[in-house]
């Protein structure tokens, strides 16, 4: 068996094993998926693998270039030797060694991964040879023959609405070729037929005052016109809206078929606009009179399709009637399209085992261990309306880049993913780390654009928004949570290191007497100065974070504001002996390890870092840590609340490690 038989009929095996599932008609999220699919894949995997090193092994016996030999002696009975090691695996029916007869006498390495695309790429570009796809053409069939005609997707930046959208006008352009080979493509039920599709990136709106926003609308909407042939008249004089309504009339009557509309970040213009409150509200009614012709228009009977995408539910209330057909995909009663975005766990090992298998490989470690690290970083993604989590999904963006890049970075949560408005948001209107609330409900409607320039904005409008941009996951119970690693640090950066609470009269003094109190090792100093920061705060933050009840949103605030100290390293919620501290603070010379609680003690507090055995952490415990050398204080934190306002009690206490390591192994 040659090269290219051996990788087809593994790829023809992995192609197999996909049929069996998607015959079986289970949900992507079925437990049952990935036990049917590890051996077959795990064998193909194997045998892949097997034939990457034995290539391998052969490229290092063979110099890079002719003139290493020494003669043409050398050269010729070194090729010989590889002829005849090929012919002699041929006759020996080794089916991995023989395939090495298809390489080159250099000794090519057969690598079984695909090529990973994360940016900027055309639909095309993602139905090349061996381009990495997740399949989610089985929605499209889903969409396209649902009784409802008008829907609604909101996801995070980077999660593919822009890819999937593209590959929906490809189905209503009738592109069949383009799908081949994928599930929709095996489909008896699809009806491939071509329709008009008017197709807005409404990233192309932009403007600083609204007659500039106007002039890109216009525009947008021209170009289309241009594009699919439609005649627009008096385009000087009339709205953007007329024009919208003049070119799906158009395209109606030019093709004698029913139009598809799809558009894309149907909220961007109003949100690029949150530093500006009063073009805000202008680009918004704007919008509003511009989406309105999409209901005239189906109630005259010219839509056939609509789908709608953005990263908030801000502007469907604000919108008004252009809007209010739209069916939610979260909240559609006829499919569950939770894994329409995102990539489920049995998609990873379905479409990449290859790609895990070569990391696991390069790295000497087992693939459930990169597999389940994948997992730790940028899994639990969670929009399904009950918060159930066999419906979690991985974020794709970073999973590309991982693969890619191979090693877990924050690709998505260093600033890719996080959108501008809500950066602007924290900044200007005071989005801040206090008035979270975890346990926040869902509100019983999605928040509008009003409540975003609210300086007083609820806990559970902050939350949900933050759930909508995919930095907190939604519990069963109805709460929420950090969805993983990357969005923690994603949190750390785009929020907290953003919140303006205090004024900056007073932050420059404060600031300076923290930064003082550190450099002298002084915590408890520190920890007065906090004190009176916790004091600025209004009660009606106090009690919408709850700061009577649970100590986390002092830890948040305090965290931000360490974080301002250039010479002091500050880390949250480190895993350590049987627990996690709250917080550690290193300085040039100490180590604190820092617990908090809430109307107790900081005895209790000191006592459970030695309960907890918080000192194990390997940087301060074990030789050649970064912090072994420093002298190390457990500081017990109380935030006294009963009073009124906000007391802060501090107990330091140093370890010694040696003896209380040695007590503990006794």
């Amino acid at each position: 068996m040659d090269l290219e038989n051996s990788q087809s009929q593994n790829a023809g095996q992995r192609a197999t094993s996909c049929d069996d599932a998607k015959k079986k008609s289970r949900s992507p999220f079925h437990p049952e998926r990935r036990k049917e699919q590890k051996s077959r894949k795990r064998e193909a995997l194997k045998e892949d693998l097997a034939e990457s090193e034995t290539s391998s092994e052969l490229r290092s016996k063979k110099p890079k270039s002719r003139e290493s030999f020494g003669d043409n002696e050398q050269l010729a009975e070194f090729e010989t030797s590889l002829n005849l090691s090929a012919s002699s695996a041929k006759s020996s029916g080794d089916p991995v060694n023989a395939s090495l007869s298809t390489l080159s006498s250099v000794g090519r390495r057969a690598s079984p991964s695909k090529k990973i695309i994360c940016d900027g790429a055309e639909i095309s570009d993602f139905r090349m040879k061996n381009v990495l796809l997740v399949d989610k053409s089985s929605f499209i069939s889903k969409l396209a023959s649902s009784t409802c005609k008008s829907f609604f997707a909101c996801r995070p930046k980077k999660f593919g609405k822009t890819l999937f959208l593209g590959f929906l006008r490809e189905f209503f352009l009738g592109n069949k070729a383009l799908f081949e080979g994928l599930a929709i493509s095996e489909d008896p039920s699809v009806t491939w037929e071509k329709y008009p599709v008017i197709h807005f990136d409404m990233t192309d709106v932009t403007g600083r005052d609204i007659a500039q926003i106007e002039a890109t609308m216009k525009a947008m909407v021209l170009d289309v016109a241009r594009e699919m042939e439609v005649a627009i008249t008096n385009a000087e004089t009339l709205p953007p809206s007329s024009l919208f309504l003049q070119l799906i009339k158009g395209a109606h009557d030019k093709e004698k078929k029913r139009v598809v509309i799809l558009i894309d970040e149907y909220d961007y213009p109003v949100l690029s606009l949150v530093n500006n409150q009063e073009v805000a509200l202008q680009c918004q009614s704007l919008l509003a009179s511009f989406y309105a012709m999409m209901k005239r228009a189906s109630s005259r009977g010219y839509l056939r399709f609509r789908y709608i995408t953005g990263i908030t539910r801000f502007c469907v209330c604000d919108f008004g009637s252009g809007l209010n057909e739209l069916q939610d995909i979260d909240f559609d009663p006829e499919h569950n399209y939770t894994a329409l975005f995102g990539y489920t766990v049995p998609e990873i090992e379905e479409n990449c085992s290859a790609e895990l298998e070569e990391i696991a490989h390069d790295w000497n470690v087992p693939y459930e261990s990169v597999l389940d690290d994948l997992k730790k970083h940028y899994n639990g993604f969670n929009w399904d309306k009950h918060g159930r989590p066999e419906y979690q999904v991985l974020n794709p963006y970073s999973v590309n880049c991982f693969l890619a890049k191979k090693a877990f970075d924050p690709y998505w949560g260093a600033g890719r993913g996080i959108p501008f408005w809500l950066k602007s948001a924290v900044a200007k209107y005071n989005y801040v780390a206090l008035a979270v609330n975890f346990d926040a409900p869902q509100p019983s409607c999605p928040p509008s654009l009003t409540d975003l320039f609210d300086k007083d904005i609820s806990s559970e409008v902050i939350s949900h928004s933050l759930w909508e941009c995919g930095l907190l996951s939604k519990t069963s119970k109805g709460g929420f949570f950090l969805t993983n690693k990357e969005t923690v640090k994603a949190f750390q950066k785009s929020i907290l290191n953003r919140c303006k609470k205090l004024r900056r009269s007073n932050i420059s003094s404060l600031v300076q007497s923290i930064s003082e109190s550190l450099a002298r090792d002084d915590i408890v100093a520190v920890f007065s100065v906090l004190e009176k920061i916790f004091h600025s705060f209004p009660d009606v933050v106090r009690n919408k974070s709850r700061c009577h009840e649970n100590e986390y949103p002092y830890h948040l605030s305090i965290y931000c504001i360490l974080r301002m100290q250039s010479d002091t390293r500050v880390g949250p919620e480190g895993t350590a002996g049987a627990g996690r501290m709250d917080l550690w603070i290193a300085t040039k010379s100490t180590f604190f390890i820092i617990e908090f609680n809430v109307n107790k003690s900081p005895e209790e507090a000191i006592r459970q870092i030695k309960e907890k055995q918080y000192y194990r952490w390997s940087e301060i415990s074990v030789p050649g840590g970064q912090f072994f050398s420093h002298r190390k204080q457990a500081v017990g934190v109380n935030f006294e609340t009963k009073s009124g306002g906000v007391r802060v009690k501090t107990l330091v206490e140093d370890l010694d490690l040696s003896q209380l390591l040695e007590t503990a192994s006794e």
